[in-house]
Order: C-alpha cells, then sequence, then structure tokens
C-alpha cells in the first residue's frame, strides 16, 4: 500500500506543477496579444520583452509621443505610461491628492485655483508667484477638466516633463491599455492648446477673468493680472468690462484698475459706504489721491462718521495732511466722543498733524485721561501745537514713580518742542532745566505776571 502512494502522490504533484506552469504561460500569452492588440488599435509598435528588457509600445498618436513599458518586478509587473515627452509642455506639477498625515506634511499645501471640485481632485503645486502666475494663465476650465479627469481616473502625474501613470499590469486587457493612453494623450493635447494661448500671459488671465465659468477662477485671475501687470492697458480693459465682484477686496483692486471717467464715481459709491476691511479709508485715501481733496471735501468729512475705527481715523488724517483747519473743532469733538481708544489715539495724532493751535483744549481735555496710550498720543500733539499753557499738565507727566516712561518721555519732549517753538514770549521766558534730582523742570527766569516758572521740582506762578 505504502508502495502504490508514493507513486500517486508524485504523480499528482507533477500534474499541479504542469498546470500551475501551463497556467501562468496562458496569463502570459494573454498579456502580450492584449499589449499587441492595444499597440494595433493605438498604432503603436509592439517590441516583446527580451532577455535584459521589458515589452514596450512605442510611436505616436495624435501626434503626441507615447511610450509604455512593461517591467518585471520581483513580485509585480508593472505597466508604466509615459506620455508627451519631448513637447513644449509647461512645468505642470500635478498629482493625486496626497493622503496621510505625514504624506501631506511632505508634500506640501497645494495651489488653490480656487475651483472646489478641481482642487479637491488634484495637488497642484506653484510655490512661487511666478509659476503661480503661470498656472493660473493655463489653467482654463477645459484644461482643468482634462488634468481632473486623468489625474483622478487614472492617478496620472506630471514628472520628467512628460504625464506619466504606474499601475500594475496584472489583468490589464487591451480596453484598459488604450482608455489610458488616449485619456493620457487628450490631456496632454489640451495642456498644448493652452499652453500655446497662454504665452501672452497677460491676454490668457484676461480671458480667464472675463470668461472661465467658476466666479472664484474669474477672481483669482483677475487678482493675479492686477498684481502682475499693474497699469497695464490690458488690466485696464478687463476691469472696464467685468462685472462687478461680490468679494468687497476684489471689487475695490477693479476699481483701482478701471480709468479716471469710470473709477471717479465708483470711488465716490464706495467712500460712502460701510465696507468690511476697512475699505471705506482706502477708498478715502485714493480718491482724494487721484482726484483731489477739494472736490471731494464734503465725502472725506462724511467719512468721519465712518462705522469701523480705521475708516473714521482714515478721514481725520486726509483731513490733517490737507491743512484744513476748519475741521479742527469737530475733529476735537469726535476724538473726545471717540468710543474706542484707538480712535482717539488717531484723532489726537491727526490733530497734532493739522497743525492748528484751537485743538489744544481739546487735547488737553484728552490728555487728563487715565490711559497711557491717549496720554501718549495728546502730548505728542501738544508737542506739535501746544502753547505756554499745556506745559503744566505736560510737566505733571513727567513725574510719578509710577509714570509710564513713554508717556514721561513724550511729555517731556512736547514741552522741549514748546519752548523751541515760542522763543522769548511776552510773559517771560520759558526755559527748561533739570532740577536738583534730576526732573525736568521749568526754571526761574526774567518773567512778568502771568508767566510759568518752575524751580527746583515746584511748579509755582509768581
Amino acid at each position: 500500500m505504502h508502495d502504490l502512494l508514493i507513486p500517486g502522490f508524485s504523480l499528482f504533484a507533477f500534474t499541479g506543477i504542469v498546470g500551475v506552469v501551463g497556467y501562468i504561460s496562458f496569463l502570459q500569452h494573454k498579456r502580450r496579444e492584449a499589449r499587441r492588440e492595444a499597440a494595433a488599435r493605438l498604432g503603436l509598435t509592439y517590441r516583446p520583452a527580451g532577455v535584459f528588457s521589458p515589452a514596450t509600445l512605442t510611436g505616436e498618436l495624435a501626434g503626441v509621443p507615447v511610450e509604455i513599458r512593461f517591467p518585471e518586478r520581483k513580485n509585480a509587473s508593472l505597466a508604466q505610461f509615459r506620455v508627451g515627452e519631448g513637447l513644449p509642455l509647461p512645468p505642470l506639477r500635478v498629482r493625486p491628492p496626497t493622503e496621510g498625515t505625514f504624506s501631506r506634511l511632505w508634500a506640501g499645501a497645494p495651489l488653490q485655483t480656487g475651483d472646489a471640485e478641481f482642487d479637491a481632485r488634484v495637488h497642484l503645486a506653484g510655490d512661487d508667484p511666478e509659476t503661480e502666475t503661470a498656472l493660473r494663465a493655463l489653467l482654463d476650465a477645459p484644461t482643468r477638466a482634462a488634468v481632473a479627469d486623468t489625474v483622478t481616473t487614472h492617478r496620472a502625474y506630471f514628472a520628467e516633463g512628460c504625464f506619466q501613470v504606474e499601475t500594475s499590469a496584472a489583468g490589464l486587457g487591451a480596453d484598459e491599455i488604450e482608455e489610458t493612453t488616449r485619456a493620457l494623450v487628450r490631456t496632454v493635447r489640451a495642456v498644448l492648446e493652452t499652453a500655446d494661448a497662454a504665452r501672452d500671459t497677460r491676454k490668457a488671465l484676461a480671458r480667464n477673468a472675463r470668461e472661465d465659468p467658476q466666479a472664484a477662477i474669474r477672481q483669482a485671475c483677475f487678482r493675479t493680472l492686477v498684481e502682475q501687470f499693474p497699469g497695464d492697458p490690458i488690466t485696464r480693459e478687463t476691469a472696464e468690462a467685468l462685472s462687478p465682484f461680490r468679494e468687497p477686496q476684489t471689487e475695490f483692486l477693479r476699481v483701482l484698475a478701471c480709468s479716471d471717467a469710470v473709477a471717479l464715481p465708483l470711488l465716490q459709491e464706495m467712500a460712502r459706504e460701510n465696507m468690511p476691511f476697512d475699505l471705506r479709508g482706502a477708498a478715502l485715501n485714493t480718491l482724494v489721491e487721484r482726484f483731489g481733496y477739494a472736490d471731494n471735501k464734503a465725502i472725506v468729512v462724511e467719512g468721519l462718521g465712518a462705522r469701523t475705527t480705521a475708516d473714521r481715523v482714515a478721514a481725520a488724517r486726509l483731513i490733517a495732511a490737507q491743512k484744513d483747519t476748519t475741521q479742527t473743532p469737530r475733529l476735537g469733538q469726535l476724538m473726545l466722543r471717540e468710543p474706542e481708544e484707538a480712535g482717539a489715539v488717531g484723532f489726537a495724532q491727526a490733530l497734532g498733524a493739522l497743525g492748528d493751535p484751537a485743538a489744544e483744549a481739546d487735547l488737553l481735555t484728552l490728555l487728563a485721561r487715565p490711559s497711557d496710550a491717549t496720554q501718549l498720543a495728546a502730548a505728542t500733539a501738544l508737542g506739535q501745537i501746544g502753547a505756554v499753557t499745556a506745559v503744566s499738565p505736560l510737566l505733571a507727566l513727567t513725574e510719578g514713580l509710577f509714570r509710564d516712561g513713554d508717556v514721561r518721555e513724550a511729555a517731556t519732549e512736547a514741552v522741549r518742542r514748546i519752548q523751541a517753538r515760542l522763543g522769548p514770549v511776552e510773559a517771560g521766558r520759558v526755559s527748561l532745566a533739570p532740577d536738583a534730582i534730576g526732573r525736568v523742570s521749568i526754571a526761574r527766569g526774567e518773567a512778568a505776571a502771568g508767566a510759568v516758572s518752575v524751580a527746583a521740582g515746584a511748579r509755582t506762578k509768581p
């Protein structure tokens, strides 16, 4: 019995081995036939594997170079597609989105085009302004669709100057080879056609800003156009041809890029509206810079009542820069009623820059408030416009063990500036000198009634 089992097992094992070898040979034959059929369909040349070389499909499809290699690895058979090599393709650094936290950190943040669907499906690298500008010019709607479909469906990526796909060759039939190849060729042709039109970056950006179906793309392309080509006639023509953007900052950029005739009424309208991002103040500044203060004074004064602190202060600073002293009383009143400390500081700085001595009383009121920021601003402004009456309150801020150092320094400098500006006065002479313990005081001089004189650290009126 034992003697019968051994030959039977050997026969069974031999039959199994023969079956496995036969099945492997069948699969290999099937793969060769699939590759040969795909080559025939695509008009490519098929070369079977040699001793040291893999099987390949090479040639051109619709004028696009194609190479497909089938290398045998230790544990797998691969299919490597390279399409478009040698053509003047732009450096499109695209690949499927990276999965996993560490992989995403390694890959870096992708460029967001503004097309939400495309951005979700494609990792697009553009980490410098020049590349970003080129990509925005290149990626019109048809090109984005072609790239996204190829990257998503076939896990394609761009490297070494061509589009590539690497996948397992197991079960890869003629249909799959043909489909992948044609998809890559379509993408290459779409990119080439767009790249040719995008060689003039300005025109391509302008076209995308006007015609792209995605609002976010139109906005991004226009912003890039303005940033990269300010003052260009194409930028101006595009700005005037576009409908208003919903996003306020981009709409402001559009208005800035328009000609004076178109921009004036738009800026006047923006300068009267309470907009986010402190854009009302920016519109006021641009309005005065481009079209003058005199013709837009009413709009600037109206801006003193803007909703945001920054916009109110912007209007005050414009008035100060124009030396419009007719607004001094109003600036002083608004400064004292300003609900925000930053606003009071801004108004005080504007009054100092305005240079009108009539603001002294309001600044002295602000100086008395127990806030380091407002005291600092008021002291600095009084140094610009103050008279003898401001000296005593300022000197009070140079004393005190716990007095803020910046406030003390500002008050001291303000008194010095008043001294330098006034010089000899009818009521006497104002001069500064350190007292016995180093504090700043007003030294005794030849003073008539009404002069301010402080010596030995004590303030007195003779």
